[in-house]
């Protein structure tokens, strides 16, 4: 998760990971940090939470990094925001552009995109 000193280990990620192979036909994918592709028959979804524009963490433990770095570092397919949109004063506008940094993110992981640090 994003928050600081969670309680998820790696044994419990292995765990999690030995159960989704074992029922491919059922899990689609995890919500996690980083993608869990680490064999190569692996195709999960990454869902990403704690993506934030504007801020990199919240005082209370919550981390944030952009649209943009989940997509090209940590291989996040989708992208799950709150804040960041719920308290804008434009909604759609706010997550159009978080729209546009996961694409860029992703383009510069496929090769495709000019790399903006």
């Amino acid at each position: 998760m994003s928050s600081h000193n969670n309680f998820l280990t790696s044994s419990y990620t292995q765990s999690c990971l030995s159960a989704a192979r074992s029922h491919k036909d059922f899990v689609l994918g995890f919500i996690a940090q980083e993608a869990l592709n680490r064999e190569k028959e692996d195709a999960f979804l990454t869902i990403t939470p704690g993506v934030h524009l504007g801020a990199q963490a919240d005082g209370k433990g919550q981390r944030w990094r952009t649209p943009r770095e989940v997509v090209r570092d940590e291989g996040a397919d989708v992208v799950i925001v709150g804040r960041g949109v719920l308290q804008a004063s434009d909604r759609a506008e706010e997550a159009e552009r978080y729209r546009k940094e996961a694409w860029e993110g992703y383009l510069e992981r496929v090769g495709q995109g000019k790399k903006k640090d």
